[in-house]
């Protein structure tokens, strides 16, 4: 079994939308959020790039990231930390900008797929210790 449980996929199908923090190469956090977020297999999750510069430039310079999902209704999610990858050709790239066209609404194209190999997962809230 992979970094993502059934559990962190199930929410990350339902919610669609997470909070990516990233730092910059002068040590400026950034957060942003990103509503295209799917799991991409049982060690990776994805999500396009359309508007954040700060985002994409900060990936460039230093690939760790970190995600929030959370369950609106129960206050319970995950934060997930990992390494991302900036996609902007190839096979990946592709297949994403296919499924994304097939999506309801079409919210345009996007410059960059971001693929997170995800390192740890962490639930919120955190159980005491």
């Amino acid at each position: 079994m992979g970094k993502i449980s059934p559990e962190l996929r199930e929410m990350i199908e339902k919610e669609r939308l997470v909070f990516t923090a990233t730092v910059g190469k002068d040590g400026t956090p950034n957060v942003s959020p990103k509503g295209s977020i799917r799991v991409w297999d049982d060690d990776n999750l994805i999500f396009v790039e359309r508007n954040s510069r700060r985002t994409r430039e900060n990936l460039k310079e230093n690939n760790k990231i970190a995600l929030v999902v959370l369950d609106k209704e129960t206050s319970k999610g995950f934060q997930i930390k990992g390494q991302a990858e900036v996609i902007d050709k190839g096979l990946v790239f592709e297949q994403v900008d296919k499924t994304e066209k097939g999506r309801t609404p079409y919210r345009g194209p996007f410059n960059y797929v971001i693929m997170i190999g995800v390192a740890e997962v962490f639930p919120i809230p955190t159980p005491k210790a």
